[in-house]
């Protein structure tokens, strides 16, 4: 739940947030001042958090994302591992995340006007929204498919082949192209005031913005995070029994309930190593998502102060400083969760053995490459004559 530019919108201006107003003025804080420069008056931390922190995530992200797509989309990674598929997805939906949040954030941060185009506003927060909306569910479909193979072993050969790992993936982006279609109406760009905003009629109370909003909002940042922490909980069970001394018994229930595992030892390292680094990119999504969806849970119980006080009164109202400091928190806790976006590369690093191989083989490929380059762009490098061009060419074989 990373989208600043909600944060933006439903922090100051959305109809129906609790306020402390008595009265009302000509000339408001918002109508004097815009968002950016609200903070910058009152809140320079939040302001500083976001334009130092976010480019940090964005140089380990983008180079991150685009290193794991390119091993993971690998037919050597994807031989006998249908995780490589639902990896090599999420990198390239991390990917564009962070390519579509430098334009959220030279508006959000910046203050320029990147998404302020009549079509471009409604068009760009429709995409914004994909990525985020198919992430999670790209680590659900891969914690589901380890859930089989793990726990449920007779079924995996069926339910786990490369077409239905495919077919898996396809769902996941419809799924998601469902849910972030809806932002397209939610969004648009005021005439009037020159900006991308939400379309204030459809937040009016319990109107289809705010139902919308709270119930996608929940289900994939709650109600997935919360379901991918259970089936989490039955692989580590499942891990937990095949790391016992001794061979495990194989057992099948007639309703199966119950995990079924065998001990093969040839496979079994292999599959736990890939099942170690499925359970540490869930659990660092879900530690990741929890906050973000709390802080944004909770903005609607913080009371912004009067708005028609004056710079100098707000600076003393205790209300507003209250209000502020939950801003403060809320930017430093959106930053830190930013990170499930752009750090899973290190995750495989550490836990994937055959990630590593595959990285230090990319590493020596891009270097040799480079070392050609600067051998022939070198001053005075000559390229080696072939030998049937220094040949004389009245040269003849002749018979004697």
């Amino acid at each position: 739940m990373e989208t600043n530019f909600t944060s933006v919108v439903s922090l100051c201006s959305c109809p129906g947030r609790p306020t402390n107003d008595s009265e009302e003025c000509v000339e408001g804080l918002f109508e004097r001042h815009s968002w950016l420069d609200i903070l910058t008056r009152f809140d320079p931390v939040a302001v500083y958090a976001d334009r130092v922190i976010t480019p940090i995530w964005y140089i380990i992200g983008i180079f991150g994302n685009a290193v794991s797509f390119t091993i993971w989309q690998k037919r050597r990674m994807r031989m006998n591992n249908n995780s490589a598929y639902y990896l090599s997805a999420l990198a390239l939906s991390d990917l564009c995340f962070l390519l579509l949040h430098i334009c959220m954030e030279l508006k959000v941060a910046w203050g320029l006007r990147s998404l302020d185009q009549r079509y471009v506003c409604e068009i760009f927060m429709a995409a914004y929204y994909l990525p985020q909306y198919l992430s999670p569910m790209l680590v659900l479909g891969a914690t589901l498919d380890r859930y089989v193979v793990v726990c449920l072993p007779f079924k995996g050969p069926l339910l786990c082949t490369k077409a239905k790992t495919i077919q898996k993936l396809f769902l996941a982006l419809a799924f998601a192209l469902l849910l972030c279609t809806a932002q397209a109406y939610l969004w648009q760009y005021d005439t009037q005031r020159k900006t991308c905003t939400l379309r204030e009629e459809t937040f009016l109370g319990r109107d289809l913005g705010t139902i919308w909003t709270w119930c996608s909002e929940m289900l994939i940042f709650f109600i997935v995070p919360l379901v991918i922490l259970f089936i989490n909980i039955r692989v580590i069970i499942a891990i937990w029994k095949v790391s016992l001394d001794g061979p495990v018994a194989v057992k099948k229930t007639g309703n199966n309930k119950h995990c079924v595992i065998t001990r093969h030892e040839s496979k079994g390292s292999t599959k736990i190593t890939s099942t170690v680094m499925l359970l540490s990119v869930s659990f660092f999504v879900i530690t990741l998502t929890f906050p973000a969806t709390i802080v944004y849970a909770v903005h609607y119980a913080v009371p912004q102060g009067n708005k028609c006080l004056s710079d100098e009164e707000i600076r003393t109202d205790s209300t507003w400083q209250s209000y502020f400091t939950y801003i403060t928190a809320r930017k430093f806790v959106e930053e830190i969760c930013l990170a499930h976006h752009a750090c899973n590369f290190i995750i495989y690093y550490i836990t994937g053995n055959k990630f590593r191989l595959a990285f230090r083989r990319l590493l020596q490929t891009a270097k040799s490459v480079l070392c050609s380059y600067k051998r022939v762009c070198a001053p005075g490098y000559a390229k080696p004559l072939a030998l049937d061009v220094i040949r004389p060419h009245n040269t003849r074989n002749t018979k004697l």
